[in-house]
């Protein structure tokens, strides 16, 4: 098999295992949103920022745009909702709600059926 032809094998297996993963990712997301809203806590609002910034780059380098721009959305309400430490307004907690659901259901579109 030529290099190019490994290559695009390689890409296109990096490409699966990534899309395997994205309902795992959708859940993670959850599970820390639902953490949050139990009670605030600056680290794991870190770690969902940190999950956000890890979709938006990977989400363009797999050719998911859409991943991308939820993602970047995502990441961005979080960094800009006020001081880490205090939990956010009632309004920015509902902002940030939907970027989420937004950002799982996309997720989910691309995941395997039966994830």
């Amino acid at each position: 098999m030529p290099r190019s032809e490994e290559l695009q094998a390689r890409l296109a297996q990096l490409k699966q295992a990534y899309v395997e993963s994205l309902s795992g990712r959708a859940a993670t997301l959850r599970q820390l949103w639902h953490s949050l809203r139990l009670a605030w806590d600056p680290a794991t609002a870190r770690q969902l920022q940190t999950l956000a910034h890890q979709l938006a780059g990977s989400g363009g380098s797999f050719g998911f745009a859409d991943i991308t721009e939820q993602a970047r959305d995502l990441e961005h309400r979080l960094a800009t909702c006020g001081d880490p430490a205090q939990m956010p307004s009632a309004p920015d907690l509902e902002a940030l709600e939907a970027a989420l659901e937004s950002l799982c259901r996309t997720l989910l579109r691309h995941a395997p059926a039966g994830d």
